[in-house]
């Protein structure tokens, strides 16, 4: 027999939301943020002082530390190219 403080037993259920209104969406990726590049995980070691470094540029600059390491290595890479397209220059 049911006491004053057992809760109440439901007597119909609730129905299901519909799929549009926020169950696909709560198991999908936030709606209006895109998509970005594909990224591979990669772990390095690096001089303490380069990582002070690091650290002082990323709260300088406000950008994140993947930011500004793909940054630099698209810088290096870059020259890297002119450095590759000047030595054929001069063959």
């Amino acid at each position: 027999m049911p006491t004053w403080s057992d809760p109440p037993i439901p007597t119909e259920i609730a129905p299901l939301q519909p799929e549009g209104e926020g169950r696909a969406q709560a198991r999908g990726r936030r709606i209006g943020r895109p998509r970005g590049p594909v990224r591979v995980p990669l772990t390095v070691r690096i001089l303490a002082a380069h990582n002070e470094r690091l650290t002082a540029e990323v709260a300088a600059q406000g950008l994140s530390p993947q930011y500004l390491v793909e940054q630099a290595l698209a810088e290096y890479f870059a020259r890297l190219d002119d450095q590759r397209d000047r030595d054929k220059e001069g063959e």
